[in-house]
């Protein structure tokens, strides 16, 4: 067995792992409409349309820069 055996049968393991649990999410009943409603304004209201989160930097990008 060589590497791309490993790595292809590691991939097809997390797939299928994948696969049940949002087969299992798909099982579940949805939300009434206020809570979906409140979750989506939660997530969205930090972030604009491009997931920005509002704030600014400090224009430092090395590591461990504050």
């Amino acid at each position: 067995m060589n590497f791309y055996d490993v790595l292809g049968k590691l991939r097809v393991k997390a797939t299928g792992s994948v696969e049940e649990s949002v087969a299992e999410d798909l099982k579940k009943e949805d939300p009434p409409l206020e809570e979906a409603l409140g979750v989506l304004e939660a997530e969205t209201q930090d972030e604009d349309s491009q997931r920005h989160d509002g704030t600014g930097s400090d224009g430092d990008d090395r590591e461990g820069s504050e």
